[in-house]
């Protein structure tokens, strides 16, 4: 059934992009923005693909979570968002998306040499960008940058290489997944490139060394509107997850049902996730779990 309504805004997480080469300060301007962000620092949890590199901020920045990755699969960096999501934390940085994306065991290394595979690897990069949009928390995540040449012939007919400016190493549309997407130079100054928040962050607008004032932008924006409605799991979806309690027992469901995050099938907090949970749930038991 087709439903229509007044569109609104409504109130949301963050979800920020930063770029930039080395040196400009994407890890330290990431956690300086979190510390404003979350409402205690143990509410912050830092991805770090650089083997933790991260935690040598540790002693300006206390307090904090992290974990590192087993692998730089995207499949993985979904399970983390996860479970950042379920297990309490406000902030999550993802530092840096560019391994997800580059790296080793990432999505071109998945690829290969082997044009066939993206019909693989293209669903599951979408999948953690989806994530990444509908986690319920606040996303962070840094991702780094290249010159970017183009070959141009000079007054005496001799090509020259010509700086055109960063090249993110990510997927082209990766600055559409983030609500503002920001370019951070040498001088560690973010230069907002897109946003969906034109009032508290506008395209082209610039923030030296960007903390406190500018997270505080951010959070206002995404406090700006109407509370989202709790998700009420449809009867029909409800009648499929008791007949899968009925037919595998209530404890080993209840016990499935931990093993992935939540404690009821009230927690689910929406159709998505309620499709996703029962999807695994029924491979589990299949598996024989």
């Amino acid at each position: 059934m087709i439903q229509v309504r007044k569109a609104s805004k409504q109130q949301t997480k963050v979800k920020l992009g930063l770029a930039g080469p080395p040196g400009s300060g994407k890890t330290y301007t990431s956690l300086k923005l979190a510390f404003t962000m979350a409402s205690d620092p143990s509410k912050i949890l830092l991805l770090d693909t650089e083997h933790g590199s991260a935690e040598k901020y540790s002693d300006i920045f206390p307090g904090w979570d992290t974990v590192q990755p087993t692998r730089f699969d995207p499949l993985e960096a979904i399970e983390i968002i996860e479970y950042a999501a379920k297990n309490g934390y406000e902030v999550l940085i993802i530092d840096s998306l560019s391994h997800y994306w580059a790296g080793s065991g990432g999505a071109l290394d998945k690829v290969g040499g082997n044009s066939s595979n993206w019909k693989h690897v293209t669903p599951q990069w979408e999948r953690l960008q989806d994530t990444i949009v509908g986690s319920p928390i606040h996303i962070i995540a840094t991702m780094r940058a290249k010159m970017a040449y183009s070959f141009e012939k000079n007054d005496k007919g001799k090509v020259e290489p010509q700086r055109i400016g960063i090249q993110p190493v990510i997927r082209d549309d990766a600055e559409y997944v983030f609500d503002v997407y920001g370019l951070l130079d040498t001088n560690n100054t973010l230069n907002i490139v897109k946003s969906r928040a034109p009032k508290y962050a506008p395209v082209n607008s610039c923030w030296p060394q960007p903390g406190e004032e500018f997270a505080k932008r951010l959070l206002e924006w995404a406090g700006d509107g109407a509370a989202p409605e709790r998700f009420v799991m449809p009867q029909q979806v409800r009648a499929k997850f008791e007949a899968l309690a009925e037919k595998v027992g209530e404890e080993a469901f209840m016990a499935q049902l931990r093993e992935l995050g939540y404690g009821s099938l009230p927690e689910i907090p929406s159709m998505d996730a309620a499709r996703d949970i029962y999807t695994r749930m029924v491979a589990a038991f299949k598996g024989g779990k």
